[in-house]
């Protein structure tokens, strides 16, 4: 039995964490149940469910839980504050010492999970996603989300690298010579299991206006493998620019 939303977790309704965290869910969840029922992955993949999502929900249970706690003794000293007739002016400055209890940073809860699970394949490259006291930073490593990073193409489209995600998996690769489109194509996956390729680098198909190998730590000539629910499944060498070691990644990831 697969559950997902207010029947797996419940908790404080504080800044409707429980409407995005059961949508999280239903992300993760689908394209893996997708790709059993399709027969391009193996049942071992919906195990990856609670393995990724256990966590992200614990941690929104004890934030919202921290926030609650913090609101109510808030309140409680708000209202001492009027009843002992301080004037206006001091109640003031006793609310940004509020909003800094506040805790934790919305901004990494919603963007900054990092999924461990055998749909993921971890490497040594940077990291860096933020903690809860901090703010999120956008990063390629395995198990995050998929960066934003701004592409312009050759014709001068402008678009972001989450625009051009979409049901399939998605590789984004220095791809000068065209190995890696070349390892793409002979992938016989179809449905959700398909691999669209997009090359980013100077001069090629999309060229980005930040520097996408520092962001990504993607290295020359290697490539990002993003699932169909938006987060990254490997970070590949450009050693892996091979039908051979692609396909195997994408095979040990999808349990076949």
């Amino acid at each position: 039995m697969l559950l997902l939303g207010d029947a797996t977790h419940s908790h404080s309704p504080w800044h409707g964490y429980g409407q995005n965290l059961a949508a999280a869910e239903a992300n993760n969840l689908a394209w893996k149940l997708a790709s059993v029922i399709l027969g391009e992955a193996g049942e071992g993949l919906l195990e990856t469910y609670q393995e990724e999502r256990l966590p992200a929900a614990a941690n929104i249970v004890r934030l919202t839980s921290y926030n609650d706690g913090h609101l109510k003794l808030f309140e409680r000293s708000y209202l001492e504050l009027r009843e002992l007739d301080q004037d206006e002016r001091q109640v003031r400055l006793f609310l940004p010492a509020f909003a800094d209890g506040l805790g934790r940073n919305d901004i990494y809860f919603e963007f900054g999970e990092r999924y461990r699970s055998s749909a993921v394949l971890e490497d040594d490259g940077p990291v860096e996603l933020g903690t809860d006291k901090d703010d999120y930073r956008r990063t390629g490593a395995p198990g995050g989300r998929a960066p934003h990073v701004w592409l312009r193409s050759l014709g001068g489209e402008r678009t972001s690298t989450r625009s051009l995600l979409g049901d399939s998996w998605v590789l984004f690769a220095d791809d000068p010579d065209g190995a890696w489109a070349g390892a793409a194509k002979a992938w016989p996956g179809d449905g959700v299991a398909s691999l669209a390729v997009h090359a980013v680098g100077p001069g090629q198909a999309w060229e980005p206006e930040e520097d996408w190998f520092a962001i990504s730590g993607v290295v020359a000539r290697g490539a990002l493998l993003v699932r169909p629910d938006g987060f990254i499944a490997a970070r590949l060498p450009a050693a892996s620019a091979s039908a051979a070691a692609l396909h195997a990644a994408l095979r040990s990831l999808l349990g076949r």
